[in-house]
């Protein structure tokens, strides 16, 4: 904690010289992927994100979040980076309540969430596009091999073998997106922990948001309708058929994104999420 602190106040005093040492408060705040901590000068300023090794192997490059970040605070639907170094990613600090669950199920929270997406999913791509079978490798040489079996082998070569469908619509997207990621502000919602985010198919995006929340039939039908009333396609069977052919892609990625982070913390939360999964491919 103590290295956190005096790197970080470092690096404010450094960039902002305005701000001293004494004026600083540094605590941690713990996510899914690690922690990140936030800056606060008598009310929250910042939030720093560390430069990890470890981050590459889950997909994670914090000089990619950064570019999004520019380029998606300039249309409110992210926190403005402050700077960016090799050991630290630092961006503004986003006020407001986090949107709870009784919000999220309900029609307006579905509402809220489409009008974001449609948002962000118009915007020009930012330049880094998703390689989802290079990412299956990467996880697959991360996990692990005690763990193997070969109906799994036989899954992962599948997954490989397999063309992922054609993009409908290129756009930059989040793809981590919970009720714990949605900030309700004064102006709207915000959407924090762009660490995943990259230039991928709309419907890739939403296929990782029904599945990452299991959402039934009915759920995803009716966000397909906010989402389609908000702009974001001009046709709702098109866009449900590509939802659905990406479904196996997103299942998958989780399967092997829970493994990593099995191997990589040994958090007990991990492999039972991972095991659930698990018991859908019976491997």
């Amino acid at each position: 904690m103590f290295s956190v602190n005096s790197q970080l106040t470092q690096l404010i005093s450094r960039h902002l010289p305005g701000y001293s040492a004494e004026e600083l408060s540094i605590t941690s705040v713990s996510g899914l992927t690690g922690t990140s901590w936030q800056i606060a000068n008598h009310h929250p300023c910042w939030l720093a994100k560390p430069l990890a090794r470890t981050d590459a192997v889950l997909g994670i490059n914090r000089w990619r979040e950064y570019h999004f970040l520019k380029r998606l605070s300039a249309v409110g639907l992210a926190a403005a980076p402050l700077l960016i170094t090799n050991q630290w990613l630092i961006s503004g600090w986003i006020d407001g309540q986090l949107m709870d669950k009784a919000t999220w199920i309900s029609a307006d929270g579905r509402s809220m969430l489409a009008d974001s997406l449609v948002k962000l999913h118009r915007q020009p791509t930012v330049g880094f596009s998703l390689d989802l079978h290079q990412r299956f490798i990467r996880y697959w040489q991360s996990i692990d091999r005690h763990r193997i079996t070969p109906n799994w082998l036989r899954l992962h070569q599948s997954m490989l073998r397999s063309p992922c469908p054609r993009p409908l619509k290129l756009a930059p997207t989040h793809l981590d997106l919970h009720p714990d990621n949605i900030v309700l502000t004064a102006n709207g919602p915000v959407l924090i922990d762009w660490e995943y985010a990259i230039d991928a198919d709309i419907a890739f995006e939403l296929a990782a948001l029904f599945d990452g929340n299991r959402w039934d039939q009915a759920a995803e039908a009716d966000f397909l309708q906010h989402y389609i009333r908000a702009g974001g396609y001009e046709d709702l069977e098109t866009l449900a058929r590509q939802v659905a052919l990406w479904k196996p892609y997103t299942h998958y990625l989780m399967l092997m994104w829970y493994e990593t982070r099995w191997q990589q913390t040994r958090n007990s939360l991990y492999l039972e999420a991972s095991d659930l999964l698990r018991s859908d491919y019976a491997i």
